[in-house]
């Protein structure tokens, strides 16, 4: 999944308890997700709080920014979306690409 940073998007602040099931179907209101990844941590099994989700096209991906930014609460965390991603050796950098604005947003994988 992910080879395509621009048809990638980051979803942060997300609740261990959300399943996969349900972020799918919230992400498919934006268009055709090809691959959703939601990490966990190897030791406890847990998620980490975070996910992917690659979609068709890149104009997909930024619209699903757009249109879920801001709106998209669960179990009271509101979810953040980012476009784009890459990884080095071991940390996960997420760079927003969009026209308007550069975030860069930097955690280590465990």
């Amino acid at each position: 999944m992910a080879r395509n940073p621009g048809r990638t998007v980051f979803i942060g602040n997300l609740d261990e308890k959300v399943s996969e099931r349900v972020l799918y179907e919230i992400l498919i209101q934006a268009g055709h997700v090809v691959g959703l990844h939601v990490p966990s941590n190897k030791e406890s099994n847990s998620r980490k709080g975070y996910a992917f989700a690659e979609y068709e096209t890149e104009d997909i991906a930024q619209y699903a920014v757009r249109l879920f930014s801001g709106l998209v609460r669960i179990n009271g965390k509101t979810l953040k979306f980012v476009v784009g991603f890459h990884f080095y050796l071991g940390t996960l950098v997420v760079y927003n690409i969009l026209p308007t604005s550069i975030t860069c947003v930097y955690t280590t994988c465990l």
